[in-house]
């Protein structure tokens, strides 16, 4: 203790063994380091772009607030070099209604989204969502299709200069099963991944809940199997671009509800989130923040389809929802969370 007083007097803390933090934090560049930066004119020209440059691991950047924090930390053991935008390619941030299916651009804003008359109108629940997603300066910039295509928040695999090598990015192990678990990860196994993170994108969970498709360049994928559990989270090819999502209209007699728990109303990605929807006596549910991939309550639907809601109905799909649980060393609270989440949405629209 002494001596670690000593080296504060003198202003050399980041020679304290005990705070490896500031070494760490004194490499970190401000600038992006690049071997280039390419504006698409077409969505064929920027597939092409990210197929000539995969040696270099071209992605492409629209909003780009959670890409470039990734580049900027130098979390990832190996940056992309080349960057794609796609902002400067014509007719991909609309929002319409097709034969009741609503089709969102891939480079809507999330603000545009939460003010959009047609999407309060025929789909409030995804206006109320992105309302509360982060600050209204991110949402003024992260677009929808990046919002679901954010990489986990996990504090060990976005540690500054890759310090942890994880199992996701091709490491041993996880750090977070002998680590600090208790809040960004998953309370129930995946048994074909390694990686403990929890997804933690409010718009993952809430189109996972109303059956949206992501259509792409190459194909439209149901959202049931757009996520996937390996790094980056998402199973789009190298060359493949979202252009849109399409997710069926709301009707009246339709109930929608989205929650979220995190230690800040505002800014916090949801620590537990739960998304709900009744269409046509069909019931879908689905929770964040619990499981590596948005987390489907098949049973606990099933226990609810075409039934009158009362109290004691959705306790048992609360109780059904978290059933197969198995937390981790610190975040068995999240079981209580979930459970009470799944039971508020099924009231709240009762």
């Amino acid at each position: 203790m002494e001596q670690l007083d000593i080296l504060k007097v003198q202003g050399k803390l980041h020679e304290a063994k005990a705070e490896p933090w500031v070494a760490l934090l004194e490499g970190i560049q401000d600038e992006l380091t690049l071997d280039g930066h390419f504006d698409a004119r077409t969505l064929d020209e920027a597939g092409h772009l990210l197929s000539a440059h995969e040696h270099k691991r071209a992605k492409v950047i629209a909003g780009g607030t959670d890409l470039l924090r990734l580049i900027k930390r130098q979390s990832l053991p190996v940056p992309p070099e080349v960057l794609v935008n796609i902002k400067s390619v014509p007719g991909l941030s609309g929002v319409r209604e097709e034969n009741g299916v609503l089709k969102i651009g891939a480079l809507a804003r999330l603000s545009d989204i939460e003010s959009s008359e047609l999407v309060r109108a025929r789909c409030a629940i995804l206006a109320d969502t992105a309302a509360r997603i982060a600050s209204p300066q991110v949402r003024n910039m992260a677009t929808i299709a990046g919002s679901i295509c954010q990489d986990v928040h996990c504090w060990y695999y976005r540690a500054t200069k890759n310090y942890f090598n994880c199992a996701r990015k091709g490491g041993t192990d996880c750090p977070a099963v002998k680590g600090d678990n208790r809040w960004m990860f998953s309370i129930f196994e995946t048994q074909d991944c390694d990686c403990h993170a929890a997804c933690q994108s409010d718009m993952a969970v809430a189109l996972y809940a109303l059956g949206a498709s992501v259509k792409t360049t190459q194909r439209t994928i149901p959202i049931e199997q757009f996520f996937s559990t390996t790094a980056p989270g998402h199973v789009l090819k190298q060359d493949e671009v979202i252009t849109e999502i399409q997710l069926p209209a709301l009707e009246s007699g339709d109930r929608a509800k989205y929650l979220k728990f995190s230690v800040r109303n505002a800014i916090d990605h949801p620590l537990v989130s739960a998304g709900y929807v009744a269409r046509g006596g069909k019931v879908r549910l689905a929770l964040g923040g619990v499981h590596i991939l948005p987390y489907s309550l098949n049973e606990a639907a099933e226990l609810v389809d075409g039934k009158a809601m009362t109290g004691e109905l959705a306790q048992k799909a609360g109780d059904a929802a978290v059933a197969k649980a198995s937390p981790m060393s610190m975040n068995a609270w999240k079981v209580q969370v979930a459970r009470t989440l799944v039971k508020r949405a099924l009231l709240s629209t009762a």
